[in-house]
C-alpha cells in the first residue's frame, strides 16, 4: 500500500466461459430482496427459468445451495425488472446495505477468513466471477487515497444495480472488520436524483453524480482494518472449493447445456424453439454457438433419441408412448426415425412396441 501513484487491475477473464454463471445463492437472495420491498411480484418469479424454480424450491426448503450456479442473465433480468418500478431510485442502495449472513455464498465465507481489508479485497476482484463475472473492480492507490472503481462489462445493467455493489462493499467491510468503513467520497456516472438522502445514509456525504466513472475512494488505513474471523486454514480449504467451481463453469459448454436439457425432459426440449427460450438464446445464436463446439442440436437431438430409445426397447412400451417420450410430433415421425436409425430392430420390436390400434399406421 505504500507505493506510490501504483495502478493495479485485476480481471477475470472468461473468454472461456461459453456460458457466463453466478452465484445461485446471490440471485436467489436478490429475488428475495425485490419480493419482499414490492418491487417484483410472486407471478413474475414464476416466468423465470426452470433451473431457478428448482434451486429456489431447494433454497425455501433449506437445502444448501451455496456452490450452485445460474445463468448470469437471471440477474440483469431481476434488475430489469426493478428498474420498471416508479419508486426504483434507491432500491440498489437498501439491497446493498442490508447483510444477510444467512446468504453468504462461497466467496462470502472466503473474504471472511482474510486478514485483513485489503487482503479480502484482492482476493474479492480476483474472484468476482464467483458472485457475477459480468462485475470489475479496479484499483488505483497513491500516497494520501485509494481508489476503488466499479462498472458492468455488461451494458444493461441498470444504475441501481450499480448502486447495490457500491453499497455492498461497504456494508460488508464493516461487517468484516467490525469497524465503520467510512469513504473521503464517492463518485457515481448517474445523475443526481431527487432525493440523495439515501445516498448519504448508505454511500457518505461527500457525493459526486454525473461522473465519468462509479468509485468510491478511501483513505489507506481505512483498507489495512483487521478481520477477527481470519482463519488460514478455511481460507484454503475455500480456495480448493473455487478451483472445483472455477473447472466447472468452464466445462458448461452450450453443447453440454442442450444435451443437459434433453436429458432432463426429452419430451419438452425436442424442439428447439423451447431450448433456445430456456437457454435466452435466438435460434441463429443457439446455431452458431454449437457449430462452434462442432455440432448442430439436430445431431444432438438424435443422439439422445437414440440413447432413450435403446433404453425403451429394453421393456413392454407401446410405440406410441415412445414417441411421446422422444418428443416426436406423431407417430408416424417415429416410425420413420426408428427405420433410418435401427432399421434391424424395426421388425424385430414391431410387435412387442405397437398397440394392435396403430398397426394400419405402419408402413
Amino acid at each position: 500500500m505504500n507505493n506510490v501513484n501504483e495502478t493495479k487491475e485485476i480481471r477475470h477473464s472468461t473468454a472461456e466461459q461459453p456460458l457466463r454463471t453466478v452465484s445461485a445463492i446471490a440471485v436467489i437472495d436478490l429475488a428475495q430482496e425485490l419480493l419482499q420491498r414490492g418491487y417484483l411480484q410472486a407471478t413474475q418469479l414464476n416466468n423465470l427459468s426452470q433451473e431457478f424454480q428448482k434451486l429456489y424450491q431447494h433454497w425455501q426448503s433449506g437445502q444448501s445451495i451455496q456452490e450452485e450456479r445460474l445463468d448470469e442473465s437471471l440477474m440483469r433480468e431481476l434488475w430489469q425488472l426493478a428498474e420498471q418500478h416508479p419508486k426504483k431510485d434507491s432500491v440498489g442502495l437498501h439491497i446493498g446495505a442490508k447483510v444477510n449472513p444467512e446468504a453468504k455464498g462461497l466467496l462470502a465465507n472466503w473474504l471472511a477468513q482474510c486478514d485483513r481489508l485489503d487482503d479480502a479485497f484482492e482476493v474479492f476482484s480476483q474472484h468476482i466471477h464467483l458472485l457475477n463475472p459480468a462485475e470489475h473492480w479496479h484499483k488505483e492507490i497513491s500516497h494520501d487515497q485509494v481508489k476503488l472503481s466499479f462498472s458492468f462489462q455488461q451494458a444493461n445493467y441498470p444504475a441501481i444495480a450499480v448502486d447495490r455493489s457500491l453499497a455492498a462493499l461497504l456494508a460488508w467491510g464493516t461487517y468484516y472488520s467490525k469497524q465503520p468503513l467510512k469513504p473521503l467520497k464517492v463518485h457515481l456516472k448517474r445523475s443526481q436524483p431527487e432525493n440523495i438522502e439515501p445516498y448519504q445514509q448508505h454511500l457518505c456525504s461527500q457525493l459526486f453524480f454525473s461522473q465519468e466513472e462509479d468509485a468510491i475512494y478511501f483513505r489507506p488505513e481505512d483498507l489495512q482494518q483487521g478481520i477477527d474471523t481470519a482463519n488460514p486454514y478455511l481460507k484454503s480449504l475455500i480456495e480448493e472449493q473455487a478451483a472445483k467451481i472455477d473447472k466447472h463453469c468452464r466445462s458448461r459448454s452450450w453443447k453440454n447445456q442442450v444435451q443437459n436439457l434433453l436429458s432432463d425432459d426429452l419430451a419438452m426440449f425436442a424442439h428447439i424453439e423451447i431450448v433456445c427460450r430456456e437457454l435466452q438464446l435466438s435460434r441463429s445464436s443457439l446455431y452458431r454457438k454449437l457449430k462452434r463446439e462442432d455440432c448442430s442440436f439436430s445431431s444432438l437431438l438424435k443422439q439422445e433419441r437414440i440413447r432413450r430409445l435403446h433404453e425403451f426397447l429394453k421393456r413392454p412400451t407401446s410405440a406410441a408412448e415412445i414417441a411421446e417420450q422422444l418428443g416426436f410430433e406423431d407417430i408416424a415421425s417415429f416410425y420413420r426415425f426408428r427405420r433410418q436409425q435401427m432399421p434391424a430392430t424395426t421388425n424385430a420390436t414391431a410387435k412387442s412396441t405397437a398397440k394392435p390400434t396403430l398397426k394400419s399406421n405402419r408402413t
